[in-house]
């Protein structure tokens, strides 16, 4: 389990960093406008890792929740990412699939009970 665990945080975090830049990145765009729900998104799904982590190192009762929350901001995020070319979009595209990806392979491997995953 720790070695999955390592690998969610890790996920996680890259995927905050991707979606910091890419928020940061949306707001000096010509069109700004236009990337409003990237924008939005960004910073909403930065805001439900962050709070994520802090349940994963206390080992919350709540955490297939909150990596349900985490799984699904992200395939949120990314799927608003993809409507762009703008390589932060991309990077944060990616890092958003991977971080759902691994959400879904933690919560089938230690809190499998009808979680809907495999689907993102």
């Amino acid at each position: 389990m720790e070695q999955k665990l390592n690998e969610l945080i890790q996920k996680i975090s890259m995927c905050i960093i991707a979606c910091n830049n890419c928020h940061d990145a949306c707001l000096e765009e010509e069109d700004v406008k236009s990337m409003a729900d990237c924008i939005r998104l960004d910073k909403d799904c930065v805001n439900i890792c962050t709070m994520t982590l802090p349940m994963l190192y206390k080992n919350s009762r709540l955490i297939r929740e909150t990596l349900m929350l985490c799984r699904n901001a992200c395939i949120t995020c990314k799927l608003e990412c993809k409507k762009f070319p703008m390589d932060h979009c991309q990077q944060c595209y990616q890092a958003c699939k991977d971080c759902a990806t691994v959400c879904d392979d933690f919560i089938t491997s230690y809190y499998p009970e009808d979680c809907g995953c495999g689907s993102n």
